[in-house]
């Protein structure tokens, strides 16, 4: 007793040594356009907290020898730093790549300004287009707030983007721990046109104007039904199995989801904060469809994300990796769009609505719009 007693301060004392604490001005290396963000590390150098406009994302430190180690979330990726010249080097990582996935980030002891500072009469809505390597395009909605920039598409959002002005260009940076968006181009009050640089190597060009009358397409079209009586039986994540297929007292809502995509934990923060305030008399599920190398790291991945979010409702496996289509797996869904996609299913077991991505927190008042509908709708299966 008395060794471990002794043992824990001088671990405790090798992981102090060297005090790297306080607010940290750190740029992600993303080919080549960095992608600037804030750090803070508490005084007991535990947390490290990741400010990504206005949201602050906060992740455990871990010390391996001289590297500091802060896992993402329950994602499977991870910074590793070396504190060196005082600057914290290293890397942004995501693991089980075919191939190395890492981008070099450096960082100094310094405030960064992440104050917003907009042009005079600067619109705050654009219709903004994107065009790939195959030269095909994909519509989207550009939106500004006071603090931040959104952008929705007909599938989900990019969350949140912290636009920084100088002179005549413009960067929109994300940085998540999960992704890596910089959004770099030229712009005036008519025009904004650039390329986004996302993670290691994908790039779009896109090209956006002021428009206050565009409209994405609905949500719930995009993914169609096929067959309207649902028929699901997969197993959970301790091997049972549950089947959807017959009637109930109860409707049902049925995330299609991934532990790897943000904005699926986005929604399911959403579904178990309402589900904990209004206890609805309606039965959640998750289909999981996950990016893992094999079955034991899904799992892992999943039950980490149960534990990191509260999830209390039951969590069925479609695919443990990229080898199975959504719609090999969940036969009442065609066209299948995106993650998340919400499946919604009355008393009589019959799907009646299907909606495609999540609109979440960073777009605003279109992030109310869809709490209100999510909400009638509920209401509306409940009382039938």
């Amino acid at each position: 007793m008395k060794f471990l007693i002794l043992l824990i301060p001088l671990l405790t004392s090798c992981f102090t040594s060297e005090d790297i604490s306080g607010t940290w001005s750190f740029k992600l290396n993303t080919q080549n356009n960095p992608i600037p963000f804030k750090v803070n590390i508490d005084k007991e150098q535990r947390f490290f907290e990741i400010t990504n406009s206005e949201e602050i994302l906060k992740f455990e430190i871990t010390k391996n020898e001289n590297k500091y180690i802060i896992p993402i979330a329950n994602h499977d990726s991870a910074i590793e730093l070396e504190l060196k010249d005082k600057k914290l080097v290293g890397y942004w990582i995501k693991y089980n790549r075919k191939s190395d996935y890492k981008l070099s980030v450096i960082g100094k002891k310094e405030e960064l300004d992440l104050n917003v500072k907009f042009p005079t009469n600067f619109p705050k809505r654009w219709k903004i287009i994107f065009t790939d390597k195959m030269n095909r395009k994909k519509d989207a909605l550009l939106l500004f707030t006071k603090n931040h920039a959104s952008i929705l598409t007909s599938t989900g959002d990019y969350r949140y983007l912290r636009p920084v002005f100088k002179e005549n260009r413009l960067n929109l940076y994300g940085f998540d721990g999960t992704f890596a968006f910089n959004f770099s181009g030229i712009w005036s009050l008519e025009n904004f046109k650039g390329t986004m640089y996302a993670g290691l190597n994908w790039t779009q060009n896109f090209s956006a104007k002021p428009d206050y009358n565009f409209l994405l397409p609905d949500p719930t079209t995009v993914t169609k039904v096929k067959k309207s009586a649902l028929d699901l039986c997969l197993p959970t994540l301790n091997d049972d199995k549950i089947c959807l297929n017959r009637k109930s007292k109860r409707p049902k809502v049925i995330q299609i989801f991934g532990s790897w995509c943000p904005n699926c934990i986005d929604e399911t923060k959403f579904i178990q904060d309402y589900k904990n305030k209004h206890k609805p008399k309606v039965d959640f599920y998750i289909v999981a469809f996950e990016r893992a190398p094999n079955k034991k790291l899904a799992i892992k991945a999943l039950k980490k994300a149960r534990k990191l979010y509260g999830i209390d409702y039951p969590i069925m496996i479609g695919s443990y990796t990229k080898d199975k289509k959504v719609e090999d797996i969940f036969y009442g869904v065609d066209n299948f769009a995106s993650f998340p996609t919400t499946v919604y299913v009355d008393k009589n077991n019959n799907i009646r609505k299907v909606h495609s991505g999540f609109t979440g927190p960073a777009t605003g008042k279109y992030y109310e719009e869809f709490v209100r509908e999510f909400d009638f709708l509920l209401k509306k299966l409940q009382s039938e």
